[in-house]
Parts: C-alpha cells; structure tokens; sequence
C-alpha cells in the first residue's frame, strides 16, 4: 500500500508540479497492483502538519501484518541540526524557530508499533524559496 501527500499551495513559492507528480505516482503504483491513498484536506484547506501526522500515524496504524507500506511526501523541505523537515502550506515565515511549525520526518514510535513488515518514506522536499 502507499500513501501520497503533496503539499503544493505555499503563498511565497508555489509548488505547481507537485499535485501532478503526486498524480502520476500513483498512476504508476496502481499499474503495478498497489493500492494508493492520496489524501486531501477538505476544500479550500491547506495541508497543515495537523493533517500531515494524522495520515502518516492513521495509515502505519491500519497496515495489515507483514504488508510492506511507502509513504510519500513531496513539497517544501527543510533540514536542521541532523533532522529533515516538510514545510506545511501553512508556516507562518517569521515562525523561530522556523522548524517549530514544520513536519519533522520522524515517526519512529509508529514505525516499532507497525504491523507492517517494510515501511518506505519517499521525500521529494525542494529547498528553494525557504529562507
């Protein structure tokens, strides 16, 4: 199974590829037999990291025993002190630390408490126009 989340929607550097991206990523895994979710806020909402870890944390909780899952994530990034961060459609720029308002990628507690036998993170995080 895999999940695809694009956050695309940012006021200073919109991301336009990303909601295709997502799209024919998830054409090419259905070709393939594989069963994809590709949430969406509610209209007009932005992916915060509300619902970011909502989705993560829901979907690494309903895998099946031994099913191998990928997670894929695409949009702003960010990376400081060792961690790798997504930057939610909703950071407010003058955030401090910036960090505070993003996505940490990192749900290692959900990873040991997974059935799932394999969990693969995919991270498509572009680094221009985050300050």
């Amino acid at each position: 199974s895999a999940l695809l989340i694009g956050a695309s929607a940012y006021d200073d550097a919109p991301l336009r590829f990303v909601p295709r991206d997502v799209e024919q990523l998830g054409e090419a895994l259905r070709g393939r037999g594989v069963r994809v979710e590709v949430p969406r806020p509610r209209a007009g909402r932005p992916v915060t990291a509300n619902f970011v870890n909502g989705e993560v944390v829901g979907f690494l909780a309903r895998a099946e025993p031994g099913e191998r899952l990928l997670i894929g994530l695409s949009g702003h990034g960010t990376h400081v002190d060792g961690q790798d961060y997504l930057v939610p459609e909703d950071i407010h720029p003058e955030l401090r630390p910036y960090r505070s308002g993003c996505i940490a990628i990192d749900w290692k507690q959900e990873l040991q408490e997974t059935a799932a036998a394999q969990v693969l993170f995919l991270v498509d995080a572009c680094r221009q126009g985050i300050r």
